[in-house]
């Protein structure tokens, strides 16, 4: 493991780390009544909710996926399962920042459509 992707792993663990406080945060927004608007919407805790899923989520799965394109692993062992196709323009982007090759990323991009495709 060479120093670039050790940087890609603490990257990936920091993302956890701010998952999981922005989940601390939640619970005490939740907790707190001065929080809630009229009906019951508490705007503090649907923003921080929604970065957390929509901001957060997303760029640790690149990252996630970047990190194991570098180890060399196939998509389809990275995630066996998925909802949604990941943003590979992002996972390329993050891959090539931190050393990986174009030209087995694009191989590993057609065999990561080919496996969604299967699907």
């Amino acid at each position: 493991m060479n120093f670039r992707t050790k940087h890609l792993k603490i990257k990936i663990k920091t993302l956890a780390a701010e998952s999981k406080i922005i989940r601390h945060e939640e619970r005490k927004a939740l907790s707190n009544p001065r929080q809630f608007k009229d009906g019951g919407y508490n705007p503090l805790f649907e923003g921080l909710r929604d970065h957390r899923l929509s901001v957060v989520r997303t760029y640790a799965r690149s990252n996630h996926l970047a990190y194991g394109f570098i180890l060399g692993h196939k998509y389809k062992d990275i995630e066996r399962s998925c909802k949604e196709e990941p943003n590979f323009c992002e996972v390329r982007k993050i891959a090539l920042a931190f050393g990986g090759n174009l030209e087995q990323f694009n191989q590993w991009y057609q065999d990561a459509i080919n496996y969604l495709g299967e699907k």
